[in-house]
């Protein structure tokens, strides 16, 4: 009722669920508009255990359903969220993410059987089996997928109110190991490896810096003492050796886990990443790893949400494998290019990377510590500097990485979706915009689409990167 007076009054719609986008989904461009808090959406619909399947309201919490679904001893192929406690079903749908579960199942679009949709114009409208006349939201398919425009859309074409995604069984055999790698570009070898195995694990990846205040790892491991947590080195210090090319990062931590229905299984698993790994140099380390939930595995401890500590900025993409080390290579490169204004501005950074059975993932999250107070520590002017040095930073690192074929999750207004599309393409969503939301009410300049404005393909400022990429708009 809510979504159908905005139509009829022309004003624009805008879902949120917890309200933690990093890519400004939900930042509206219209000096009025009307937000809908998804969070008291939230319960929990059908649980089909026989045909394993599971229908939640959009603003449920990932904690919430896989607490409930932990009961039955089942849990979502890929799921969690990093906002664990916060992150939302329908938030993750609507940016169609990339969660644990990711090496081993795909990303969250692919366990996603079905999806009800609020159109513009209030109606409601079901994909999948359920778009069939008095059918149950058992398969993802009837015909043509219509539930796949709506993943990854930032609520541009609706808003998500019902989801229904896959169901598996606890395995009941579990298993893990961690490695410790010099260079990123070795750590990531042995994920593009294990990828091409297709075993059934996962595992993530990440700089040793972002561990430096766990107590888990075994002390065998020389930290350096007098190193800023999260800051890289001098240039004086970046130096290439016989080819061989030095890290901004002291040390890369691959943390595996295996699970299985027998143990002989997992062990064999097991087996198959220390060859991997051992032929690339690493060190098997101890790690208590307590990230193993009796409902999934939930990667944890890695991109934890702390307000009062840092102020984090992260930046995606998704590459084919084959593309995999010399992507990260050049990322590091790129990091110890721009180093010193970074240092001079107290911006960190640090990797998470994985991949599964057709693509590598890395995240760089670029921090700035207490970056609410600066304003009013440093002044409007500094503040104001480390803000654009930050917008430049994102937008460059996600320039270079378009001009390696990168695809994004978490999409929003960040990375130039609608003007990296070819002709075909733009024309395609555009005609599908029009269709679903005549007056360009949900959420408008989502994705970079505006109906009745001419899109620009824009040209970046910085000439190392010749690709078209987004305009500074200030979106952190």
């Amino acid at each position: 009722q809510a979504v159908s007076l905005s139509n009829q009054l022309d004003l624009p719609v805008i879902a949120t669920g917890c309200g933690l986008s990093t890519s400004a989904g939900f930042l509206s461009q219209k000096d009025h508009f009307m937000i809908i808090d998804m969070s008291s959406l939230d319960h929990i619909e059908e649980i089909n255990k026989s045909d394993r399947y599971v229908t939640v309201q959009a603003g449920c919490t990932w904690k919430k359903l896989n607490e409930y679904l932990t009961k039955y001893n089942l849990f979502i192929p890929c799921n969690g969220s990093f906002s664990y406690d916060f992150g939302s079903v329908g938030g993750s749908a609507s940016d169609n993410d990339v969660l644990p579960g990711f090496s081993r199942y795909g990303i969250l679009g692919d366990s996603v059987i079905g999806q009800d949709i609020i159109l513009a114009d209030g109606s409601l409208l079901e994909t999948g089996a359920s778009a069939g006349d008095g059918r149950n939201p058992f398969s993802k398919y009837f015909g043509p997928d219509m539930g796949g425009i709506f993943l990854g859309d930032g609520g541009s074409f609706g808003i998500k109110a019902r989801l229904t995604l896959k169901l598996l069984p606890i395995e009941p055999f579990k298993n893990s190991i961690s490695f410790f790698f010099e260079r990123i570009e070795d750590l990531v070898s042995a994920q593009v490896s294990l990828a091409r195995e297709n075993i059934d694990i996962e595992y993530w990846g990440t700089d040793l810096i972002q561990n430096y205040d766990s107590n888990t790892l075994n002390k065998s491991i020389d930290k350096p003492n007098d190193k800023p947590r999260g800051v890289i080195e001098s240039q004086s210090n970046q130096k290439l050796v016989d080819g061989y090319r030095e890290s901004t990062h002291y040390g890369y931590l691959l943390d595996v886990f295996a699970s299985g229905n027998n143990e002989s299984d997992v062990k064999q698993n097991i087996q198959i990443v220390r060859r991997i790994c051992s032929k690339l140099g690493a060190k098997e380390i101890n790690k208590n790893i307590d990230s193993i939930s009796k409902s999934h595995l939930v990667i944890s401890n890695k991109l934890n949400y702390n307000p009062s500590e840092e102020k984090s900025f992260p930046v995606n993409a998704m590459f084919q494998l084959s593309k995999a080390e010399e992507v990260s290579a050049v990322t590091d490169e790129y990091f110890i290019r721009h180093q010193d204004d970074m240092i001079n501005n107290e911006i960190s950074f640090s990797y998470l990377t994985s991949a599964s059975r057709d693509a590598f993932f890395i995240e760089c999250r670029l921090s700035v510590s207490r970056f609410s107070d600066d304003l009013h520590i440093k002044g409007v002017q500094e503040f104001l500097k480390t803000r654009n040095l930050l917008n430049k930073l994102c937008r460059d690192l996600s320039g270079l990485w378009d001009t390696f074929g990168a695809t994004h999750y978490q999409m929003g207004r960040k990375y130039g979706f609608f003007n990296q599309l070819s002709s075909s393409a733009r024309k395609t969503i555009l005609l599908i915009k029009s269709a679903l939301d005549p007056k360009g009410i949900m959420n408008p300049g989502v994705l970079d689409i505006n109906l009745g404005q001419k899109n620009i393909q824009t040209t970046s400022k910085f000439p190392e990167f010749p690709q078209n990429i987004l305009e500074d708009k200030n979106v952190i």
